[in-house]
C-alpha cells in the first residue's frame, strides 16, 4: 500500500483515482477527504493532465482506478489475500438501498446488492466482491468463470467527464451492460468491452460522501498495538 501522504499516492487521490482503504468519506469515483499529510495547498495540479476524446481516442492514457475481483466468499477471500499477499487493511462495505439506487442490467432496472471489500495496494485500489441478491453481471461471472479478476476500473473526475466517456465506449461498440448509483451524486457503470479488451471496463464518478465500513479486516486491535 502506498504511503498516505506520498507525492503518487496524493495524487492519485486528488486525481480520482483510487479509494483510501479506511477512510471513511469516499466516492465511488475514488475521491476522498484528503490525509492530512496531503496538504491542500498542493502544487499538483490534477486538471492539468484531463484526458478527453478525439478521433476516436483518448487523449492520453486513462488511469487504472481499481483493479476487482469476484468472489463467493468475502471472509475466506480476505484471509486469502491478507495471508498470502499481504494486503490489507480492507474496509468492507454493504452496497443495498437506500444508498444503492438505480440499478440497471442491460437497460432494465433490477434489484442487485453485493458487500464489497477495498484495499490500496501500491497506486492502485484493489476491491472484492461477493454478490448477495438479485442477478448482476457479478453473478453471471461467478456462473460462468468462476472467481478470479472481474473488471478494471477507469473512473473520472466528474459526471461529465464519464459521461464522454460512455459515449466513447458506445462508439466503440462497448455498450453500458450495469450501473448504479450511491448516494445522491455518484454514478458507476460497466460497459462491455470483453470482447474486445478481454475484461470488463468500468467507469463513472461522483462526489465525496460518507460511506463508513461495516467492518475492517484484519480486525483492529481496541488497544492500538
Amino acid at each position: 500500500m502506498t504511503v498516505a501522504g506520498s507525492d503518487s499516492y496524493c495524487q492519485l487521490v486528488l486525481s480520482g483515482g483510487a479509494h483510501q482503504a479506511g477512510a471513511r468519506s469516499v466516492g465511488w469515483d475514488g475521491h476522498v477527504s484528503l490525509p492530512t499529510t496531503c496538504g491542500r495547498g498542493s502544487d499538483m495540479d490534477h486538471t492539468s493532465e484531463r484526458v478527453t476524446f478525439k478521433a476516436g481516442r483518448p487523449s492520453g492514457p486513462l488511469p487504472i482506478s481499481q483493479i476487482a475481483f469476484v468472489v463467493r466468499d468475502i471472509d475466506q477471500a480476505l484471509e486469502d489475500f491478507n495471508r498470502t499477499l499481504g494486503w490489507g487493511p480492507w474496509s468492507i462495505y454493504e452496497h443495498k438501498p437506500p444508498a444503492l439506487h438505480d440499478t440497471y442490467l442491460r437497460g432494465e432496472l433490477t434489484h442487485y446488492t453485493m458487500i464489497g471489500a477495498e484495499a490500496h495496494v501500491g497506486p492502485v485500489d484493489v476491491e472484492l466482491i461477493q454478490p448477495v441478491e438479485g442477478p448482476s453481471i457479478y453473478k453471471e461471472w461467478l456462473d460462468e468463470h468462476g472467481e478470479g479478476v472481474h473488471h478494471i476500473a477507469v473512473m473520472r473526475p466528474t459526471l461529465e467527464d464519464a459521461a464522454e466517456t460512455e459515449e466513447y465506449f458506445e462508439k466503440l461498440g462497448a455498450p453500458v451492460i450495469m450501473e448504479g448509483r450511491i448516494g445522491e451524486s455518484i454514478r458507476f457503470f460497466y460497459v462491455d468491452t470483453q470482447p474486445m479488451l478481454k475484461v470488463i471496463m468500468e467507469s463513472g464518478s461522483g462526489h465525496a460522501v460518507e460511506m463508513t465500513p461495516v467492518r475492517v479486516y484484519p480486525p483492529e486491535d481496541p488497544n492500538g498495538s
